[in-house]
């Protein structure tokens, strides 16, 4: 089996949220940032951590707690939207996908991108975590963080 080694690691941040009253929206200290832009800010820490050009990259892998429909600005596709560098077409072509695996979406998400390095489907491959749960009103917070087979949240389990 190949060897995978980890040599860089970003996430957004962790935002200080403001609970809304009922009916309202939850606000949050990265509130101005659409999610696609805070997912460039990551994007591009990354790509200066470990210093290797984007195009080097052929996988990627987003995990995020939030399901994409409740996020507008990011059409059908978060991982595709997140990974886009303006200017360059190099990354177009690049299998991204988004993971959505409740607290441990980029853990989830690292764990397939050394799968697919381990079957020696891809050389390199490039994760990020994206907060895009903050701005959201809390029924959909907590219908995100439910279980829809026992209706326990996920801290319950």
């Amino acid at each position: 089996m190949k060897d995978v080694y980890i040599v860089g690691a970003a996430r957004s941040p962790i935002a200080s949220v403001r609970r809304g009253k009922p009916g309202e929206r939850n606000t949050s200290s990265i509130d101005a940032l659409r999610p696609e832009e805070l997912g460039a800010q990551v994007r591009d820490t990354l790509f200066q951590q470990i210093d290797t050009s984007p195009c080097n990259f052929k996988i990627f892998r987003l995990g995020s707690l939030l399901d994409q429909k409740a996020e507008s600005s990011l059409f059908h596709a978060p991982a595709k939207t997140s990974i886009r560098m303006p200017g360059t077409g190099q990354l177009s072509r690049i299998n991204a996908l988004t993971l959505e695996a409740a607290c441990a979406t980029v853990l989830v998400a690292v764990e397939d991108v050394v799968e697919e390095i381990q079957l020696g489907r891809f050389d390199l491959g490039l994760v990020m975590g994206l907060d895009m749960l903050s701005r959201r009103f809390d029924g959909e917070v907590q219908a995100v963080l439910t279980s829809p087979e026992n209706n326990k949240t996920m801290a319950e389990l």
